[in-house]
């Protein structure tokens, strides 16, 4: 597995979405590479702050008034 490939793939080892096989290449990979682990805590960052945020569809109706 390259760092690219695992980089790749870390949104969606993150939300469960990755086969089996893959999850394991991941993760043996993020054992030996602490760039990647850094792009994992990273991406686990943005993903907390992304949730913190209203769906567009309640901005939109919000901005409306509605």
């Amino acid at each position: 597995m390259t760092c690219e490939t695992a980089t790749e793939l870390l949104p969606w080892l993150l939300n469960g979405t990755l086969a089996a096989g893959e999850r394991d290449e991941v993760w043996d990979h993020l054992k030996t590479c602490e760039s990647c682990r850094r792009g994992l805590a990273e991406t686990r960052e943005a993903w907390s702050v992304f949730a913190q945020h209203l769906p567009s569809q309640n901005l939109v109706a919000l901005a409306w008034g509605e």
